[in-house]
């Protein structure tokens, strides 16, 4: 993941990534800021959103607690790869930073066009890529990250050789 430090190079990840890992059309993903609020209590009563691994962040700063421990990481990357990256049991907990941040536009802003071709009209409030804080999630999602960066960088074929389900998150 140190290969994409700089915006270029994030929007290069942003852009592979999205190509690697597709939105699922059966799929209906939250796609805007303003996630809505879950308290802790309502947890079992409430539908996690379900959000493109391209709005994960990953770094220093995107996380409400300490960074997990590598150890934590490589435990977790040996299970994703045996059983998927699986949130059903255990949502993420995901927040958007307090302060306004000038994120990359969404992958699916610049690369999804209409029946014709042309490029589709992106509502303001679109989510941008890498743009979601950690609260609960940040071992999982960016081991998830570091997997699927890997993948990319050894032309893996994702999308025929895996089944990372959609993750769903909860915001907090």
């Amino acid at each position: 993941m140190h290969n994409y430090g700089t915006k270029e190079k994030k929007a290069q990840f942003r852009d592979k990534l999205f190509a690697a890992v597709p939105v699922d059309p059966e799929v209906t993903y939250w796609k805007t800021t303003g996630l809505p609020t879950t308290s802790e209590a309502d947890l079992d009563k409430t539908l996690p959103l379900k959000v493109h691994c391209t709005a994960f962040s990953w770094g220093p700063g995107t996380t409400l607690k300490t960074f997990p421990e590598i150890q934590t990481c490589d435990k977790l990357a040996e299970r994703m790869l045996n059983e998927g990256f699986l949130t059903a049991g255990e949502p993420l907990r995901m927040v958007e930073p307090k302060h306004k941040v000038q994120h990359l536009p969404a992958a699916w802003v610049s690369m999804v066009k209409d029946e014709n071709g042309h490029d589709i009209e992106v509502p303001e409030n679109q989510l941008g890529a890498f743009s979601l804080h950690h609260d609960r999630s940040a071992a999982r999602s960016s081991t998830l990250l570091m997997l699927l960066s890997l993948f990319i960088e050894d032309e893996f074929d994702i999308g025929r050789h895996c089944s990372l389900p959609c993750p769903e998150c909860f915001s907090s």
